[in-house]
């Protein structure tokens, strides 16, 4: 009888802890399994979010793409430049009308850089202090085959309306407008030269018909004191009228210096 119930006893032991490593791994089963589902929800959460924001980064690109591609179509040179004064941006209207390529221009502090010689340094420092912008200013660009005239302006990049993000230069390559205005100015002043001749030929003959009036009556009236003081009062009067005449005529005909310089159109508009 000892031995049965010790038998009984240790399959009553065997069998609770058969009972409790059952019921152990049911409730394994049924955390991992929760614990399964809850990984794979934030599997499938985490890949949802990484697929958004794919989207959007292809969003973003694609939209820098398109304002790169708005920036390149138009006539005019756009460069930007971030706070401390470095490029950041330029197109490819800008990079031509510069003589540059684009990379050679990225990163460059226009403070420093000698490709931006004919920036007005003192209208970008206030401009990245938030003033401005300032318009119409006048530059020459030295090209390989021929200088360039352009007239570009600086405005301010802000995020918001109260953080400043940088620089924008925008100009206009107007070598051609210029030189038409040369052209043209000459025309016009070989035009008034021509009717400065005119008039001086016409004007001219007064005095030098009185001149030949004298000499006409000068083997006449050698002898005559008071001819004599006549003849030399009106040569006198008659030379000094052409000098003048000649003088002014000179002073035209003089080529007219012209200088390139910075001008704000704001005091005058």
């Amino acid at each position: 009888k000892s031995y049965e119930k010790k038998i009984r006893q240790t399959l009553f032991v065997t069998l609770s802890c058969l009972i409790l490593l059952l019921f152990i791994a049911a409730i394994f089963v049924v955390f991992n399994n929760r614990l399964k589902k809850e990984v794979d929800a934030r599997t499938l959460a985490l890949n949802q979010a990484n697929q958004e924001l794919s989207r959007q980064k292809d969003e973003i690109n694609a939209a820098d793409q398109f304002k790169e591609e708005i920036l390149n179509s138009v006539q005019n040179g756009i460069i930007t430049l971030d706070a401390a004064g470095a490029v950041s941006f330029i197109n490819d209207r800008a990079a031509d009308i510069l003589e540059v390529s684009s990379p050679e221009l990225l990163g460059q502090a226009a403070f420093s850089s000698p490709l931006f010689y004919w920036l007005n340094k003192d209208k970008l420092t206030a401009v990245l202090g938030g003033k401005g912008p300032f318009l119409g200013i006048k530059a020459q660009i030295r090209g390989a085959e021929e200088t360039k005239f352009i007239v570009y302006q600086i405005g301010v990049l802000r995020k918001n309306e109260r953080d400043l993000t940088g620089a924008v230069i925008s100009f206009k390559d107007v070598s051609k407008e210029h030189r038409l205005e040369e052209e043209l100015f000459r025309q016009d002043q070989n035009r008034v030269m021509r009717l400065q001749v005119s008039e001086f030929i016409h004007e001219i003959k007064t005095p030098m018909t009185s001149i030949k009036t004298l000499a006409d009556l000068l083997p006449a009236k050698v002898h005559n004191p008071d001819f004599q003081i006549q003849f030399v009062e009106i040569i006198n009067s008659e030379m000094e009228r052409i000098a003048k005449m000649i003088g002014a005529l000179e002073n035209y005909a003089k080529p007219g210096r012209q200088e390139m310089g910075y001008r704000e159109l704001a005091p005058v508009v």
